[in-house]
């Protein structure tokens, strides 16, 4: 397990939704899974890097299903990766990489039966971050 006090949350606030809108972030986790349906998955942590909300992670996962791919496909395109022909996706191309990621808040029941609020990408929730008009030296 790993432990990062510098990602803990500091007050109960700290655990309640971002409100429904577009972010600012940067990929800063990725881990492999296995989605429920015994597919391969890629579980994402957006870190928020501007405004009052900098610091603040958005979960996302990716599932390999073929329902799914599409959605993959749409990241890839606004992360700048590659996706013609048949490629392998892994945690590395996406780590540090930067996007705008839209959410909205929706309600889940919690394992101990409960009704939570939560945030949720919505389906095409990537958009590329905009040009900053500075020219690369090389």
């Amino acid at each position: 397990m790993k432990i990062d006090p510098c990602r803990m949350g500091s007050t109960t606030n700290d655990r309640q939704p971002l409100p429904p809108g577009a972010y600012e972030c940067v990929i800063d986790e990725v881990v492999e899974a296995m989605s429920r349906g015994g597919h391969e998955m890629l579980k994402l942590h957006f870190r928020v890097e501007r405004g009052p909300y900098a610091g603040r992670i958005i979960f996302d996962k990716l599932v390999g299903s073929p329902a799914a791919m599409r959605r993959v496909q749409l990241l890839c395109d606004v992360l700048g990766i590659d996706t013609d022909g048949k490629f392998n996706l892994t945690p590395a191309m996406l780590l540090n990489k930067r996007c705008i990621v839209r959410i909205y808040v929706a309600s889940f029941e919690g394992a101990d039966g409960t009704t939570r609020r939560g945030n949720t990408v919505l389906f095409d929730g990537f958009e590329a971050l905009p040009d900053s008009g500075e020219s690369v030296p090389f």
